[in-house]
């Protein structure tokens, strides 16, 4: 997925479906990021100077913090969770940059 870098989490929305108990991983299908120079032309954006967390919520409720979020390639980021301690249910998540704002959310769907 290609998504212009600057633009809020509203607009950057993903749905992840993983299972509890297991490993969560994303490096088969990254959320890859790019600017725009003045001609429109896409440039990879270099997101390995920021740290990032992902914030995994049941309603107004944090059920936890993922930290195991990396960079590939500059611009490809990928979740890789050891082992999801979360249980069976439906959830929403934020990805933050450390100090920022947040930069991707969406559904969660964690299955048995």
């Amino acid at each position: 997925m290609i998504k212009k870098f600057g633009i809020p989490s509203v607009y950057n929305k993903y749905e992840f479906i993983c299972e509890t108990g297991k490993q969560f991983d994303t490096s088969n299908a990254p959320i890859e990021w790019y600017t725009q120079d003045s001609c429109g032309d896409r440039i990879p954006f270099d997101m390995t100077p920021f740290t990032y967390t992902m914030e995994v919520f049941e309603g107004d409720c944090l059920v936890t913090t993922l930290t195991n979020i990396i960079i590939k390639d500059i611009n490809k980021m990928c979740i890789v969770e050891p082992i999801l301690n979360i249980e069976e249910g439906e959830y929403f998540f934020k990805i933050n940059m450390v100090g920022e704002n947040s930069i991707a959310s969406g559904k969660l769907k964690v299955l048995l």
